[in-house]
């Protein structure tokens, strides 16, 4: 258990924007694309699909390559593998069982050396394929089937990794783990977390008041850790009062309620 302990810790200060790729259209996107990623998560409707992207797979995990410390925390003795930073809520990954922390070493019998490994060959496979997904977890391998979805482009707005349906929430939000790059950028007192990056003009969370650089540290009386925590409790709020978020702002906590809008 200690060990667990010490490798999300390992992987918590290591996750940083350089070193992330999200495999949610079955492609490996850099640093600009992740803060879309999880703007797209909190309900921003996604941009029109490229020619082609309809009908690309989606798998629905954020990833990063194991750095030889991250390796030697995991227990992957060869450091091959893409290890999960996060699982998108509902997502294909999500249904298959896929968690934080696990390592992918295989996709479909084919060994994934690292993320770019696994973002290519989720882009030769089709939606609605059944595959096999082999993790490295807890010192053991796994082998995990998995029903790819569709890209997440080409559905009609609506929260990435699931089916979109009448009232979805939307906050007007961009969030980013807390990094040390986006620590000193945006000068907070918090090592961990999920940070505000941008706020949309005329949304829910810009008549609340919320502002960039606020680090979300409840949903409704709930603790949050990751982006993914924020996405399932706003979907989860009720409809009939306003969403409670607790925050982190300069030296001082406060909370903020928000009308969330549903479309």
């Amino acid at each position: 258990m200690a060990m667990r302990r010490g490798a999300r810790a390992a992987l918590a200060r290591s996750l940083g924007l350089g070193l992330c790729v999200v495999v949610a259209l079955g492609l490996a996107l850099g640093p600009a694309r992740i803060a879309a990623a999880a703007r797209l998560a909190v309900g921003e409707p996604p941009a029109a699909p490229a020619p082609g992207q309809a009908d690309r797979a989606w798998l629905g995990v954020a990833l990063q390559p194991l750095t030889p410390g991250l390796a030697a925390a995991f227990g992957v003795s060869d450091g091959r593998g893409a290890l999960v930073a996060d699982v998108v809520p509902e997502s294909p990954a999500a249904r298959a069982g896929l968690r934080p922390g696990d390592v992918v070493r295989a996709f479909e019998g084919q060994p994934v050396a690292g993320p770019d490994d696994l973002a290519r060959l989720v882009g030769r496979a089709s939606p609605g394929q059944e595959v096999t997904v082999t993790v490295w977890r807890d010192r053991q391998e796994l082998a995990l089937r998995a029903t790819l979805g569709r890209a997440p482009g080409a559905r009609p707005r609506g929260p990435v990794g699931v089916e979109p349906r009448p009232g979805t929430p939307r906050l007007g939000l961009e969030i980013r783990p807390v990094t040390p790059e986006l620590a000193r950028e945006l000068d907070l007192r918090v090592t961990e977390g999920v940070v505000v990056t941008r706020v949309e003009p005329g949304s829910p969370a810009e008549r609340a008041g919320l502002a960039r650089g606020d680090v979300i540290l409840e949903v409704d009386r709930t603790p949050v850790r990751t982006a993914a925590d924020v996405v399932r409790l706003t979907r989860e709020a009720r409809a009939d009062r306003p969403l409670t978020l607790r925050v982190q702002r300069g030296d001082r906590a406060l909370y903020v309620a928000v009308r969330v809008a549903r479309e």
